[in-house]
């Protein structure tokens, strides 16, 4: 064989190596195991004795890592203060390094790098989307030194890695211990956020690795969730605590006003512009601005924010003169921004811009068991803001309030409980199904009767009467209670539901 043939033979080998990899990276989801496979696939590639995948500290920027060592017995060890020289080498200058003769290289007269038995070496900087995350290195090629081939073929396996490794919480995870589960629970309890399913234990996992890593954070969740309640947490415990805490509904917002709400105006810039207006970025400037339903900001007005946001500046209505912006941005959807980029509604740049850090907020019915935690919680707020002396919940109205659907989520179920405060009696201490308004009356009292009938079994007649005391029932309530009217519905004459109302007491 020549040597241009094998020289063709190890191209199409290593194509189809990048391809396997291409395929387990899409189907693999732990963090650990792709980082694995992404060193030892480049260790093996490139014939190299280690591999090291160095990271940066997302929440400092300060500290590097390594994540990873890859190579035979403690191969990889040896080679730590070399692998930290040509790491901070290739941060500093933000390019590849093929290094094939150390001893001579000018790059590193001082770092002694033959004496730590690196004979040759190469790496490239981990960048996603201009963001610079760390350094992969390649050390000591098992035969002859590395070329201009090997560097490529590293930087295609980074470049397609790139993506699967650039997860700011897994990243953040091998810098920060995790905080004990009952101390975290404890602290965003403290701020309204109460639970302890683990659907919600892992949103508080995400909104921790937030705060310490001061991102831009995007919010999912369906509406009732608690995203500006997740936005107000990542505030509060975040380095930017000291500014000021900004909101703003992109759905309330007319387009017209869009870009005053936003970058503020000078008095004259417009028609009804009478005086000087701060808008949104100026007032949340050193603080925290959250965006609630970002999908409804118009596709003009993504791409000035955008500007502004890659610039870290804007420019008032009507004004000559550019104002600075610092400040952390925190947007929230209850709709996926991915699909309507998919859709074309919103725009794809100014997306990547937001989707830094995603955390979703699970729905209530994926949190069952947290219902009766908030049902709880609510009830003491709202008894002692209405001066009320109630301390628990009726058991029976709990099961009741536990098997509900809550569409509206979080706030629907504060809302319920609000009203059932307000409908009980100023000395009551149990909250009971009395206060259940008419149409949740009926329906605990079908619910009470299917779990009736689940533990015993109702005879014809027994059935028949349930049957009758329901249709009585609804018949009165279309009517408003009216007998006579109800009599008509029923197809019965108005002594014969008299005696039916009289004999199920109803």
């Amino acid at each position: 064989m020549n040597a241009e043939q094998h020289s063709s033979d190890n191209s199409i080998d290593r194509l189809e190596n990048l391809l396997e990899l291409a395929n387990l990276l899409n189907r693999q989801t732990d963090f650990d195991e792709i980082v694995r496979l992404v060193t030892e696939h480049a260790r093996t590639l490139c014939n190299a004795e280690a591999g090291l995948l160095l990271m940066i500290n997302p929440g400092t920027r300060k500290t590097i890592r390594t994540i990873f060592r890859a190579g035979s017995n403690h191969t990889p060890q040896k080679y730590s203060k070399a692998h930290q020289q040509l790491c901070g080498w290739i941060l500093l200058n933000k390019q590849p390094i093929l290094l094939d003769n150390p001893e001579s290289d000018e790059r590193f007269h001082n770092a002694n790098l033959p004496k730590a038995g690196v004979r040759n070496a190469i790496g490239v900087p981990l960048l996603h989307r201009d963001i610079l995350f760390g350094t992969f290195i390649l050390i000591n090629k098992h035969e002859g030194g590395f070329d201009q081939q090997d560097q490529h073929v590293l930087q295609q396996i980074i470049t397609l890695a790139a993506p699967h490794l650039h997860d700011v919480q897994e990243m953040q995870a091998y810098f920060e211990p995790k905080i004990p589960r009952s101390a975290l629970l404890q602290k965003y309890h403290s701020v309204g956020l109460i639970g302890k399913s683990k659907a919600f234990i892992e949103m508080l996992e995400s909104v921790e690795y937030a705060i310490r890593s001061n991102v831009r954070v995007l919010l999912e969740g369906p509406n009732g969730t608690g995203k500006e309640l997740v936005a107000r947490a990542i505030h509060k415990f975040s380095e930017t605590a000291n500014g000021k805490f900004v909101g703003f509904d992109c759905g309330a917002v007319t387009e017209s006003l869009f870009e005053s709400e936003l970058f503020g105006h000078k008095k004259g810039a417009f028609t009804g512009a009478i005086n000087d207006r701060t808008g949104l970025l100026a007032s949340g400037h050193n603080g925290t601005i959250f965006m609630d339903e970002i999908a409804s900001m118009p596709i003009a007005m993504q791409a000035k924010l955008l500007r502004a946001l890659q610039e870290n500046e804007f420019r008032p209505v009507g004004s000559n003169t550019t104002c600075k912006i610092d400040a952390r941005i925190i947007a929230a959807s209850s709709n996926s921004l991915w699909n309507l980029v998919q859709d074309g509604t919103f725009r794809e740049d100014f997306f990547y811009r937001l989707y830094v850090y995603p955390i979703k907020l699970p729905a209530l019915a994926e949190r069952a068991e947290d219902i009766p935690l908030l049902a709880n919680h609510f009830l003491h707020k709202f008894a002692q803001k209405q001066n009320k002396a109630l301390h628990s919940i009726a058991e029976d109205v709990m099961d009741f309030i536990i098997q509900q659907p809550w569409p509206g989520n979080i706030r629907e179920l504060e809302h319920f409980i609000e009203r059932l405060v307000a409908r009980t009696d100023q000395a009551a201490t149990v909250l009971t199904r009395k206060a259940l308004p008419p149409e949740q009356k009926r329906s605990f009292q079908r619910k009470r009767r299917e779990m009736h009938d689940l533990h015993h079994h109702e005879s014809l007649e027994e059935k028949l009467q349930r049957h009758e005391i329901e249709l009585i029932q609804e018949a009165l309530h279309k009517t408003g209670g009216n007998k006579s009217q109800a009599a008509r519905l029923l197809k019965i004459p108005t002594p014969t539901l008299r005696y039916k109302m009289q004999k199920y007491k109803i």
